[in-house]
């Protein structure tokens, strides 16, 4: 357990420096939002003050930041209340050997899921302009149809 602003900041230092030192180039990437809706269908922010700690070690030592936490929240708001469980890992029983008993995980992507972020994170790259945008693929039209 770290706290933000504190041990939390001071890891994250850490972890840029001996990255930088090694060669490396660091890019930090904000936690993304989790599906938790308030009685109103309001998107929760469940994650406390970790990602404006994060914010602030990446305006600190000048590191590239992909603000998940932002991109996120329009992506699961979008898909509602019901439609963003398609997102997450929510399994009906009997469906999966590894769950039989079903399972509502609100935290874990399902595949649509994952490639849902990692398109996100795909495109945060090129907004930040990073060199890395140029090892991005392209998704052609019907690649991109037929995984709908």
């Amino acid at each position: 357990y770290t706290i933000p602003g504190k041990s939390y900041n001071n890891n994250l230092e850490k972890f840029v420096n001996e990255a930088r030192e090694k060669g490396a180039i660091p890019i930090l990437a904000t936690p993304i939002r989790r599906r938790k809706f308030d009685e109103n269908g309001n998107l929760l922010d469940t994650h406390g003050k970790y990602p404006d700690a994060m914010r602030d070690v990446a305006k600190k030592l000048n590191v590239p930041l992909v603000d998940l936490q932002k991109m996120t929240k329009p992506l699961i708001e979008n898909y509602g209340v019901e439609g963003s469980k398609k997102l997450f890992r929510w399994v009906k029983p009997g469906k999966y050997p590894a769950y039989p008993n079903g399972a509502k995980d609100n935290t874990h992507f399902s595949p649509l899921g994952a490639t849902e972020i990692s398109k996100l994170f795909a495109e945060g790259i090129k907004k930040l302009d990073l060199d890395l945008k140029n090892y991005l693929l392209e998704k052609s039209t019907t690649q991109s149809n037929t995984n709908k």
